[in-house]
């Protein structure tokens, strides 16, 4: 699969000075995170595992040397297993496997658990780039609260301000004032607690680029009002095919083969050819006394007490298991990708319906302010008309907050990185 050749290292992190965007908090987030360091470092290993692995089947050639030194009597050595006083053995030995299913099965599973292995830096890979995601929308989400508060309070200062003013001319009431210095107190409340969950959201996307002071974030490219999702039986079909769980119990699918043939292979015999050359002698050692040998062995189980047949009667119930696991893995994206979708569509309905609300409640809160100035409304009238329109401004905030999550979320489960393309939808 061509995806399968993207590059677990991450590129095009943003320099110092440059505005925030998706693609460069993704980039900065799969750079500095240490669990991406300890994914590629177990991919590495595998690799090298599967790589021994295969060099298993080549020659391997060793150097054997040693002297022993024995008691005698008389001349003859007190142990059975001394050739002499002293016995000098130096010898290179060749040593080659001619069938070991064993070795063939190991290299099978080492295969499988790379394979595991690199599917699961991959999973790590969406996963770091989704809570990336998640701390970038949830900062430029907490900033525009803090925007349309601070507005509204700015509004509530100015309408104090000319309630004073008529306060004192006569035109007011005491009770207006009141009501005007108590929207104002809220206000300013509103506007700290935003900030504070501004300020806790850009640490927490500063804790995941690494980068301390946080460049500024780009400005939002507007959300298409014609926006769609994209068709879910398509989205369906690639996250089948391209989500790395559904890759890793594949892999761990095959591991279970490979353990199972190991176990079978127990029970079969195993052929090498062994050679050395150098010396084994009594003598001092020189060109005379080198000799070399060589021979075949054949080693087959006869008996274990059933050992053998146990392993391999759990290996194959492993398999089953590991079926099992994969048909579970591929129900459970099915219905996450459901979910997915499902939450986006929502996101979208609410998007759309909180535009025409603000629209609607803008206009009423300019005729209210209109009615007020004219003496025609009271306080109250006008301190609910603005909340009506601040608080379906922050309700516009948060769909347009799920809603590029959510596409966000939608392009991970297909097993692809989430791009800018997600703020021009």
């Amino acid at each position: 699969m061509a995806w399968l050749s993207c590059c677990l290292w991450p590129a095009g992190v943003a320099q110092a000075g440059e505005s925030l965007t998706l693609d460069s908090v993704i980039a900065a987030s799969l750079a500095h995170q240490p669990v991406m360091a300890a994914a590629r470092a177990q991919t590495r290993a595998a690799s090298e595992t599967q790589a021994a692995a295969r060099h298993g089947l080549f020659p391997q050639l060793s150097l054997n040397a040693g002297e022993v030194f024995a008691s005698t009597q008389d001349g003859i050595p007190d142990f059975v297993a001394a050739n002499g006083a002293r016995e000098f053995s130096a010898q290179a030995v060749l040593d080659q496997a001619l069938y070991d299913p064993r070795m063939y099965a190991a290299l099978a599973a080492a295969r499988a658990q790379a394979a595991f292995t690199r599917f699961a830096a991959l999973r790590t890979r969406l996963s770091v780039a989704l809570a990336a995601a998640q701390a970038f929308y949830a900062l430029r989400s907490r900033e525009a609260s803090v925007r349309i508060l601070q507005s509204a309070l700015d509004q509530a200062t100015q309408l104090l301000t000319d309630t004073r003013n008529a306060y004192a001319a006569g035109l007011r009431a005491r009770l207006d004032l009141v009501r005007a210095e108590a929207q104002v107190s809220a206000a300013g409340a509103a506007v700290a607690t935003a900030r504070v969950e501004r300020d806790t959201a850009a640490y927490l996307l500063s804790l995941m680029t690494g980068q301390d002071p946080l460049p500024p974030l780009a400005p939002p490219r507007p959300l298409s009002a014609d926006l769609a999702l994209p068709d879910e039986a398509r989205l369906r079909e690639a996250a089948l095919a391209q989500r790395p769980e559904l890759e890793m119990a594949r892999a761990d699918e095959a591991l279970s083969r490979a353990r199972l043939a190991d176990a079978r292979a127990a029970r079969a015999p195993r052929v090498s050819v062994q050679a050395a050359y150098g010396w084994d002698t009594l003598a001092t050692p020189s060109g005379r006394n080198q000799g070399w040998m060589a021979g075949l062995s054949l080693r087959v189980p006869i008996f274990s007490w059933g050992r053998l047949q146990e392993r391999e009667s759990a290996a194959r119930l492993r398999v089953r298991a590991a079926q099992a696991q994969r048909s579970a893995v591929e129900l459970g994206i099915d219905a996450q990708m459901k979910r997915a979708w499902g939450s986006a569509q929502a996101a979208l309905t609410a998007f759309r319906a909180s535009r025409e609300l603000v629209q609607q409640n803008a206009d009423v809160y300019r005729m209210s302010q209109e009615g007020y100035a004219a003496g025609r409304l009271s306080s109250l009238e006008l301190a609910l008309a603005r909340r009506d329109w601040v608080q379906s401004q922050l309700r516009q905030e948060q769909a347009r907050f799920d809603l590029r999550l959510g596409l966000a979320e939608l392009d991970l489960i297909t097993g692809a990185l989430p791009a800018q393309g997600v703020e021009m939808r």
